[in-house]
């Protein structure tokens, strides 16, 4: 998991933060054919919502978002942002850890600062380095470098320096799935407080579903052949998001209604193939 960002300053509704509209992907294979990753994708995320997409491998999740960091770009249609007037700032949360070993803590954190030339701009800023180590659980490791850190606290350190430009706009791409179930689920916790703390808008890629209902205000369902958003649904969860929370009937009851929405959706696409 590593970390990019970008600033740009586009206009969208009022209150929405970021606009997908009629976004389409494809790719071009080898043998000439084509294949379509994103058909018509649109999709509205509020200013300071959290939201995660779910859906099998292969359906334009992480297409997905690297359109909206401008990873990549959109055969079609396009994606536009809006920071209520302030300059939209995207940081991008990798699924692969990517440390910069002679780097320690502090050090790896700032350099997300660093490659945005703010060091001195960010000084008074509301997410100071102090503040990010204590938020993220890093202040008695700031002086320890990668290769003396747990999987779990490498991933701290690289949510750490994807916050320390202030960003408005947080993209993830399964950040927590290569921890073991104890560490995710601990620091899916602390994903919750870190976001509310920020209020910034978050774009979360996600294989688990109970994941995502425990983390996001809405999970969008994706299926695939081609890549395209089937349900969105508004997650029924409690202010505050904690252990009682994820080990609770009311998380498992709608994460499989959302099991449910993706079968449907994949019968379909079988269907439609066979027919």
């Amino acid at each position: 998991m590593s970390v990019a960002a970008e600033t740009e300053s586009l206009g969208t509704r009022a209150g929405v933060a970021i606009a997908a509209k009629s976004v389409n992907r494809v790719f071009d294979s080898p043998d000439g054919a084509t294949f379509t990753a994103l058909n018509d994708v649109q999709l509205d995320v509020k200013a300071g919502e959290f939201v995660a997409v779910v859906g099998p491998s292969g359906c334009g999740k992480t297409t997905l978002l690297r359109i909206v960091m401008g990873l990549e770009k959109a055969s079609s249609g396009d994606v536009t942002f809006d920071a209520s007037g302030d300059e939209v700032i995207r940081s991008f949360v990798f699924q692969q850890s990517s440390l910069l070993p002679w780097r320690t803590v502090k050090d790896n954190i700032a350099f997300g600062l660093e490659l945005q030339c703010r060091r001195d701009q960010r000084a008074t800023g509301t997410l100071r380095m102090e503040e990010l180590l204590e938020l993220t659980g890093l202040t008695s490791f700031q002086d320890y470098y990668p290769s003396q850190l747990s999987g779990g606290m490498q991933q701290r350190v690289n949510l750490a320096r994807a916050l320390a430009i202030d960003p408005n706009v947080l993209l993830m791409d399964e950040p927590f799935s290569a921890l073991d179930a104890m560490t995710k689920e601990h620091l899916q916790r602390e994903l919750t407080v870190i976001a509310s703390h920020l209020r910034a808008t978050v774009l979360f890629v996600t294989h688990d579903i109970r994941e995502a209902v425990f983390l996001a205000d809405r999970v969008v369902v994706m299926a695939t052949d081609p890549g395209r958003i089937v349900e969105t649904v508004t997650v029924d969860a409690p202010d505050t998001r904690d252990e009682e929370f994820q080990r609770s009937p009311e998380l498992a009851s709608q994460a499989r209604e959302i099991w449910a929405m993706l079968g449907h959706a994949q019968r379909s696409t079988d269907d439609g193939q066979t027919s």
